[in-house]
Formats: C-alpha cells, sequence, structure tokens
C-alpha cells in the first residue's frame, strides 16, 4: 500500500513537471513571435507607414477604405471577395483635407462594443430629456 501511494505522488509530481516545462515552452515561443511579428498586424513594416484612416461601411461587408501609405492615400472599395482601387490622392492639402474629415467619423460597425453602448446610452438619455 505504502508503496503505491508513492508511486502516486512521484507520477503527480512528474505531471507537475511537465506541465511547468510545457508552459516554460508557451512563454517562451510566445516571446520570440512577439519579437518577430510587431503588434497591429504591420509585420516589418516602419511604424506608420500604413494605415487606415477612415471606414464607411455602405452594407454588411461592402464598405470604402481610406487608407495612407506613406504620403499618398488611397480610396479603396471592399467588398467580401474584391478589393478595388477607387482614386489614388497624392501629396498635397487634399490628403489633409480627407484625414481632418475622417479622424472624428468613426463608422459605428468598425466600433468596439464598449464604444457603441456608450453611444446608445448617450443617445438614449438624450431623447429622454424633454
Amino acid at each position: 500500500m505504502e508503496q503505491a501511494a508513492g508511486s502516486m505522488v512521484w507520477m503527480v509530481v512528474k505531471t507537475l513537471g511537465l506541465l511547468i516545462v510545457i508552459i516554460a515552452l508557451i512563454v517562451l515561443t510566445l516571446s520570440i513571435l512577439r519579437r518577430v511579428i510587431r503588434p497591429g498586424g504591420r509585420g516589418g513594416s516602419a511604424p506608420g507607414a500604413m494605415r487606415v484612416v477612415g471606414t464607411l461601411f455602405l452594407e454588411p461587408k461592402k464598405g470604402v477604405y481610406l487608407v495612407k501609405i506613406v504620403d499618398r492615400l488611397l480610396i479603396l472599395g471592399v467588398t467580401e471577395g474584391n478589393i478595388t482601387l477607387l482614386e489614388k490622392v497624392g501629396e498635397g492639402p487634399e490628403i489633409e483635407k480627407m484625414e481632418k474629415a475622417f479622424s472624428g467619423n468613426r463608422d459605428l460597425f468598425s466600433l468596439n462594443f464598449p464604444e457603441r453602448l456608450r453611444r446608445a446610452l448617450k443617445k438614449n438619455r438624450l431623447s429622454e430629456k424633454p
């Protein structure tokens, strides 16, 4: 009986040791991936080299995106299975005007849940006031 209890303790110790090794390998792999892949999905590109300035959803799975790549602004039509270049804006005041116009205009579909809830509650409070 004593021998069975000793082997059971040894199995638990081996299992816990193996679990610690597996967790250490997962943490090591994640730290390596974090260094290789930059946050935001930019990969190896320079920070800020490409970003979405604004979006306008026309229908579910259909929209218009303004994408700034270095010093150019691309207006893209995006559907479920296709991306079409609608317009390319070079350097100049047009880019600044479009960025300013879209910077405060985040489409409701692109917002996360807490922001949607905050806007809905604010709208509800405004409609309740006499």
